[in-house]
C-alpha cells in the first residue's frame, strides 16, 4: 500500500547504510576546498553535509563496524568508501596525498583533527619557523657549494648526496680536507676559503663583485674562522669534525 510504501522509503533513508540515488563519490561535500589553513569553517561544512546525508556517524565512530561475515559488512565498506571519496574530494591535492593511506572515514577524520585542529595551531607555526630555518641553512650551503671549483666536483656530488645536507660549516670542513687530500697550493686553498666566505655572507644580503671581495675581504674572513669554536676541545678556529684531537694530528701538525 501507499502507507507502507512512505513507511518503508522513510526507514531507508534513516539508515546509514542506505544509498540514495544522489549519492555520488566524484562530489565535493564543501564550497570550497580544505587548503590545510582553513579547517575550522571546512570542517563544519563537512559535518553538515554528512549529516544532512545521514553519514555523519562514520566520521564520529557511530557506525560501527561489522565483522567481515556479517551480513552488513559489505554495505558498511562500500559507504565508509564513500564518505573518505566525500572527504578527499573536498580538498586540495597536496593536503589529500598526505592522508591516501588511512583504512577508515573515522581513520581519516581523526587524522584530520589531529593535524590541523586549532589546539595545534602553536604546533604549526614552531613546525613551520623549524621549517625555514632548514630551508635558509639549505641555500646556505647550495651557493657555498655554487661557489666551489670544479676541482672539487666529486666532493660537491658527494655532499649533494648526503640526506640531510649538512650544515655550511660541515661542507666548508669537507672541503678543505678533500684540499689537503690533493695537496694543492696554498693559493688553491685561499681561493676555496673565499669561495665560503662568499656564499655566507650572499645568504645574508651581501652582493659583491667575487673579484674586489676576495681582495677586500680577506681579513674579515679570517676573523670569521676564528669565530668557530670546537664542540670537543673548546678551541676556536675550527668544529669538532675538523679536531686533530678526535681525527688524528697531520705530519705537518
Amino acid at each position: 500500500m501507499a502507507g507502507d510504501d512512505s513507511s518503508e522509503s522513510l526507514n531507508a533513508y534513516q539508515d546509514p547504510l542506505f544509498v540514495a540515488n544522489s549519492d555520488n563519490h566524484s562530489i565535493p561535500l564543501t564550497p570550497m576546498l580544505f587548503n590545510g589553513s582553513n579547517f575550522m569553517i571546512w570542517s563544519r561544512y563537512v559535518k553538515m553535509a554528512l549529516g544532512a546525508k545521514n553519514k555523519k556517524g562514520f566520521i564520529e565512530g557511530k557506525v560501527s563496524k561489522p565483522n567481515p561475515g556479517h551480513e552488513d559488512y559489505n554495505r558498511w565498506e562500500r559507504e565508509d568508501y564513500m564518505v573518505r571519496c566525500w572527504i578527499f574530494r573536498s580538498m586540495t591535492d597536496d593536503v589529500a596525498g598526505g592522508l591516501s593511506l588511512v583504512q577508515t572515514a573515522k581513520e581519516l577524520w581523526d587524522e584530520l583533527v589531529e593535524r590541523y585542529s586549532e589546539s595545534n595551531i602553536p604546533l604549526l607555526f614552531q613546525l613551520k619557523k623549524e621549517l625555514g630555518k632548514l630551508e635558509q641553512e639549505r641555500d646556505r650551503v647550495m651557493s657555498f657549494l655554487m661557489g666551489i671549483k670544479k676541482d672539487y666536483q666529486n666532493v660537491k656530488e658527494n655532499i649533494l648526496g648526503t640526506e640531510p645536507l649538512p650544515t655550511v660549516n660541515k661542507a666548508f670542513h669537507l672541503v678543505l680536507q678533500a684540499e689537503k687530500k690533493k695537496k694543492i697550493t696554498g693559493e688553491i686553498q685561499g681561493n676555496v676559503e673565499m669561495s665560503a666566505f662568499q656564499a655566507s655572507r650572499h645568504s645574508q644580503g651581501g652582493k659583491q663583485n667575487s673579484g674586489n671581495f676576495q681582495k677586500k675581504n680577506f681579513k674579515e674572513f679570517k676573523k670569521m674562522k676564528q669565530e668557530l669554536k670546537c664542540d670537543h676541545c673548546g678551541m676556536r678556529g675550527h668544529i669538532k669534525e675538523g679536531c686533530f684531537e678526535l681525527i688524528g694530528y697531520p705530519p705537518w701538525y
